[in-house]
């Protein structure tokens, strides 16, 4: 059996994100550990309230298949038969890195997949007044972020759009 825990996690963003229906200044994370062998797997999710998830709820998930393991059904069975969500992310990611770590491999390497390349990050620059976010596209251009997506919200849009430019 493998031996799990699960906590949730709240970090500060640098800068809030701000769309046009919601303003986050942290986000809460759901974080598992996974532990078989002396080798340890690590897996986190971001709960959706979309998609009427929660911290608590994407928990609660976890600790109940953590706790139907047994000979019978063994976790990774119990995480692919889970409806996708949250909790099943944060699991599997968790499992994978557990396996990998086990394996003496890298996770693309159990998949058969290239080693990765990086690639540049898309930063979404925060809806607000035409001068805020031409000053966040600034900001964010000095710190050579190329990539930039604007949220936008009907009316003033243009000038959101001319002020980033």
């Amino acid at each position: 059996m493998i031996d799990g825990a699960v906590i949730s996690k709240i970090w500060p963003l640098s800068m809030p994100f701000v769309i046009l229906r919601s303003r986050y200044r942290e986000i809460e994370l759901v974080l598992v550990t996974l532990q078989e062998d002396g080798f340890t797997g690590r897996g986190e999710c971001y709960p959706d309230i979309r998609y009427s998830e929660s911290a608590a709820t994407e928990i609660a998930k976890i600790k109940n298949i953590l706790d139907q393991q047994s000979a019978d059904h063994p976790l990774d069975k119990l995480v692919r038969e889970m409806k996708g969500g949250a909790a099943k992310n944060a699991l599997d990611c968790a499992l994978v890195d557990l396996k990998a770590k086990q394996q003496g491999r890298r996770v693309w390497d159990i998949f058969s997949l290239e080693e990765p390349e990086a690639f540049p990050t898309l930063h979404t620059i925060p809806f607000g007044h035409p001068d805020t976010m031409a000053s966040a596209a600034v900001s964010l251009n000095r710190r050579g972020c190329g990539q930039i997506r604007l949220e936008g919200g009907g009316d003033g849009d243009c000038q959101r759009i001319q002020a980033v430019r």
